[in-house]
């Protein structure tokens, strides 16, 4: 609300100098030929200005497309860097896997290696030593896939 009472202030400001300069000029040149010839003087200013007007909208444009060339080269650096990261969490997620599956391995195994050391002697020590061995088996396979 501030900035348009500003732009109020300085709208009315101009209009206000208008006014001023327009009766001035009224009342110090007094013969409608003498404000003709002032007022054709102001017609190369008014080229200049126009001009530089012109070169401001150029440089503006300008501007702007540098401006979208930057931001689309930061989507693309933004869409690699989330391709990567995702990339880095299904490999992270992978590798989890693979370990909760050697772990699991590895209990399986010494409580085999348990139950064959609890029942030494018994005819169920062979039953323990194969299903021992089996996972043996499965577990050399995963730590196979991991190298």
């Amino acid at each position: 609300m501030k900035k348009f009472n500003i732009l109020i202030l300085f709208a009315l400001g101009a209009i206000l100098i208008q006014l001023i300069y327009g009766v001035a000029m009224f009342y110090m040149i007094g013969t409608e030929t003498g404000r003709g010839t002032f007022g054709d003087m102001f017609g190369a200013i008014n080229a200049l200005f126009t001009g530089i007007t012109l070169a401001g909208l150029i440089y503006t444009i300008y501007q702007q497309q540098k401006d979208v060339t930057a931001a689309q080269e930061m989507a693309n650096r933004t869409t690699i860097a989330q391709e990567n990261s995702a990339e880095a969490l299904r490999q992270q997620a992978e590798n989890l896997h693979r370990t909760a599956t050697l772990n699991a391995y590895n209990i399986i195994i010494s409580a085999y290696i348990q139950l064959i050391q609890e029942n030494k002697g018994y005819p169920v020590e062979n039953t323990y030593k194969n299903e021992r061995n089996k996972y043996f088996e499965k577990l050399r396979k995963v730590i196979d896939e991991i190298i």
